[in-house]
């Protein structure tokens, strides 16, 4: 039984002896929320989007719906009730949703940047594919702080799923299959400008079991490329990431070697960088693997299958097998396979260095495996100091190849700078390779990206600003995508000197983490052309009102300066800004607390004249109040108040007489009235005091 509760009939993809039954499926359900596959290298994070476990039937709104972490905007939940959440990739969070109209199951990916420019031309291409290949996206929309799309809904699952529940090797004919939809697919995506980057089978979902329709999804790392080749980003999943991966480099190749990786997979049972217990090899591991070898293909025992996987995973690009050549394979001829590059011998006695548990013999692979394991190069270059095995051994492992250059650099500064020391050995180990600084691309549309991120999220400054201590753009300055980055760290540098030297003739306090925003904001002004970037906020910022109450400040607005050094004066306005603006708020508090001041210091010295005065002012009225009985009631109560108050000074005898004669007057008053109410004439109620002849 299924969980719909009925037997779904088997197709050709469940093997009679497992017993198991598919779930029955749609024929127009298709959604990016895919589970994401555990092969190491990825630099995204996993998703849960499977479709069987907790699944949702179409057309019925879960009646208890867990806690969910995002909430999708006010427009679409008018439109939308939320089932649950599907999970949470590198980019976005995908939640499952059903239409309250049509009541159709629906996906909903919401973008955690808000920041991105919507690409128009790219998600349009998307709404009109043909969604035979590609998951259908429906509409998609920007606004009330999110950027959201709406695709469908594959209720099969994934591929991926689908091979844990069949483990082990494919028949030939149930990978026919896959390869009859998939290599179709990739052409199609190939046709419209697209690369993705990232076929696996966890972003290869099923519409339906029978007849088998599968769809590719999750287009979150598709480029659309105008031409046939392009330097993007290395994000990828390493296990089916090509050997041109490790430099960026994408073009519609990629997608073809992946689905080599793929084929093998399916007709092995195991991806060619796990081990037979199903674990994956390290990062450095595959990168190793793909800069110095072959792929495997022992376990593929048809001729025909090994022929189709040897032209897809052809390492050169541009030899590689596409969708001319599976075509052609498919009608049964034997298109022509590039022989593999032989590798370069290695120089005799150059030996294997060992660098986090993999032995390395070529100057490529090595350099490869350090830029992916960052820090712990990174410790190996500190091992100079103290003369550490690892280091030396290393050393002795480039002299014996020769890297004279790398030997150079270790011998160069690595002590003082580390990080420097460790990029210079990488280029020189690999100068063809692209320039990665502590895990990150520094070529010069990478290096746009991490300064625009770094502007909005402070954890990304702290690396820039090791690179402009380093000064590692002068190591970068002449490689792939690098040119003129020599005079962009000029203009940098001294783009930073020119505000630091403003704050310190105004003796400003600026805040570590200010000072950190500033060297981002003058690296995107160091780039050509983009000197008035900040133009605008820094004429907004200069009109504050608050801030303009400092005369310094409105100096420093008002200053003409330098077309050399016109970005460091917007930078130092936007950061002066606050600081004036809490001098003043400073200064208005000051003035607060000066003018409650005072007006205490009034209070308390007119109570201490009074406080002077009273000592004779209640001997008076305790007088009054004894000799004068009809002034009693006021000059009794005057006294006792003033003989209060006179003793908080020195008199303190005079404050009490001047209580006792208050109390006693008060005292006689009272009896006297008792006494005249008691003589007077009967019913009269009129008091008339009585006298001694």
């Amino acid at each position: 039984m299924t969980d719909e509760g009925y037997d779904a009939p088997r197709t050709v993809l469940d093997a009679p002896s497992t017993g198991r039954h598919a779930a029955p499926g749609t024929t127009r359900d298709g959604a990016p929320g895919t589970t994401r596959d555990r092969a190491p290298g990825t630099t995204r994070d996993g998703a849960p989007a499977t479709t069987y476990d907790a699944r949702v039937p179409r057309g019925r709104v879960a009646p208890d719906r867990p806690y969910l972490r995002v909430n999708i905007p006010p427009a679409l939940a008018e439109r939308f009730d939320v089932d649950r959440e599907l999970g949470s990739g590198g980019e976005a969070d995908v939640l499952l949703v059903t239409d309250r109209l049509s009541r159709e199951q629906r996906v909903v990916r919401l973008y955690r940047r808000q920041d991105i420019p919507l690409e128009t031309e790219k998600l349009d291409r998307l709404c009109r594919a043909d969604r035979k290949h590609l998951v259908g996206l429906l509409e998609y929309g920007k606004g009330e702080g999110y950027i959201w799309e709406i695709l469908e809904y594959a209720a099969e699952g994934s591929l991926e799923e689908l091979t844990k529940r069949r483990p082990g090797a494919w028949s030939p004919d149930q990978v026919l299959q896959v390869f009859d939809q998939l290599a179709p697919a990739i052409a199609y995506a190939n046709s419209l400008g697209m690369v993705h980057r990232d076929i696996k089978p966890g972003n290869i979902l099923i519409r339906s079991l029978q007849p088998l329709d599968l769809v590719l999804a999750d287009f979150g790392l598709t480029k659309f490329l105008a031409a046939t080749r392009h330097m993007g980003t290395t994000s990828r999943t390493s296990a089916y990431a090509p050997p041109e991966a490790i430099s960026g480099q994408a073009s519609r190749s990629w997608d073809w070697w992946s689905l080599g990786i793929v084929m093998v997979e399916m007709l092995t049972g195991l991806n060619p960088f796990q081990r037979p217990d199903g674990t994956w090899q390290t990062d450095a591991m595959i990168l190793s693997e793909l800069t110095t070898h072959d792929i495997d293909l022992a376990g593929v025992a048809d001729a025909r299958w090994q022929l189709l996987c040897r032209g897809l995973l052809t390492r050169a690009p541009e030899q590689r097998w596409g969708a001319e050549q599976t075509e052609m394979w498919r009608r049964g001829e034997t298109p022509e396979v590039a022989e593999p590059a032989r590798p370069k011998a290695r120089k005799a006695g150059g030996g294997t260095y060992v660098f986090g548990g993999t032995g390395y013999d070529e100057p490529i692979a090595l350099a490869a495996a350090l830029r992916a394991n960052w820090d712990e190069g990174r410790r190996l270059m500190a091992g100079r100091n103290v003369s550490a095995p690892p280091y030396l051994a290393f050393r002795d492992w480039l002299v014996r190849n020769e890297q004279t250059e790398a030997v150079r650099a270790l011998d160069g500064g690595v002590s003082e700078r580390p990080e420097r020391g460790l990029m210079q050995v990488i280029l020189a180990l690999d100068p063809d390779s692209p320039p990665v600084f502590a895990g990150q691309r520094l070529d010069a549309e990478h290096l746009h990206a991490l300064s625009r991120e770094a502007m909005m999220n402070p954890q990304g400054r702290g690396l820039l600003e090791l690179v402009f201590a380093e000064g590692i753009l002068t190591i970068c300055d002449g490689m792939p995508g690098c040119d003129g980055y020599a005079l962009l760290d000029d203009r940098w540098h001294r783009s930073v000197e020119a505000a630091r030297l403003r704050f310190g003739q105004r003796r400003l306090q600026v805040s570590p983490a200010d000072l950190q925003a500033m060297l981002v904001q003058l690296l995107v002004t160091a780039f050509e052309g983009q000197q008035g970037t900040f133009a605008e906020a820094a004429y907004k910022a200069s009109q504050d009102e608050m801030a303009r109450r400092q005369q310094w400040f409105r100096d420093l607005a008002g200053e003409r300066a330098e077309p050399a050094t016109e970005a460091a004066q917007h930078a130092v306005i936007i950061i002066s800004a606050p600081i004036a603006a809490r001098q003043t708020s400073d200064q208005i508090a000051e003035a607060d607390r000066q003018r409650i001041a005072h007006e205490q210091r009034l209070r308390f010295e007119s109570r201490a004249r009074i406080d002077r005065i009273s000592p004779p002012i209640a001997v008076l009225c305790g007088v009054l109040a004894v000799c004068i009985w009809y002034v009693a009631p006021v000059a009794g109560p005057a006294a006792v108040y003033f003989g209060v108050r006179a003793r908080r000074t020195s008199h303190r005898a005079a404050s009490t007489w001047g209580i006792a004669l208050g109390g006693i007057g008060v005292i006689l008053f009272a009896v006297m009235v008792v006494a005249g109410l008691a003589a007077g004439p009967a019913g009269t109620g009129v008091v008339t005091p009585t006298t001694t002849p």
